[in-house]
């Protein structure tokens, strides 16, 4: 990606209502969140347009990390978990029932199928069902309803 298409990725989120975009790729990833307070608004949108070809050298540099580390790193993260991690594959809010009024996609204790649907994921007013990737036992839930998730947070445990 070019450093002017990241300028321009850059102002597209920034005149969005979006509060956070996170855009990932086997060479890069970008990660932009915005301030809740007006004033400070334009000046953080300014400072991030500043710092893409600054953004653009971070990317280069950790596309030539070597795998070794980011295999241990992600091994690691493994571990802290017992069973198998359901994450998030979007940067959006999560809502864990069909509707308001409606009982919850899982609960804990429940027996699940690969691509059962366990919650939906809400990104740029559009609603993405994440399936749960194994079968097992959902042994933990770890967001809330309506809680905003990052782009490959944990969202269930399955064992």
């Amino acid at each position: 990606m070019e450093t002017k298409e990241i300028k321009a990725l850059i102002q597209a989120v920034d005149a969005s209502s979006l509060q956070q975009f996170a855009f990932k790729n086997e060479d890069l990833e970008i990660v932009m969140s915005k301030l809740d307070s007006d004033a400070l608004h334009g000046q953080a949108s300014d400072q991030a347009v500043a710092s893409v070809e600054d953004l653009a050298l971070e990317s280069k540099s950790q596309a030539t990390a070597p795998a070794a580390s980011q295999a241990e790193e992600a091994s690691e993260e493994e571990e802290s978990f017992a069973g198998q991690v359901v994450t998030s594959p979007i940067v959006g809010v999560v809502y864990l029932a069909p509707g308001p009024d409606r009982d919850p996609y899982v609960s804990l204790g429940q027996n699940i199928q690969a691509g059962e649907t366990v919650c939906i994921v809400e990104a740029m007013k559009i609603m993405n069902e994440i399936p749960a990737e194994y079968s097992g036992t959902i042994s933990q839930i770890l967001v809330k309803d309506g809680e905003v998730v990052e782009y490959g947070q944990p969202l269930f445990e399955i064992s």
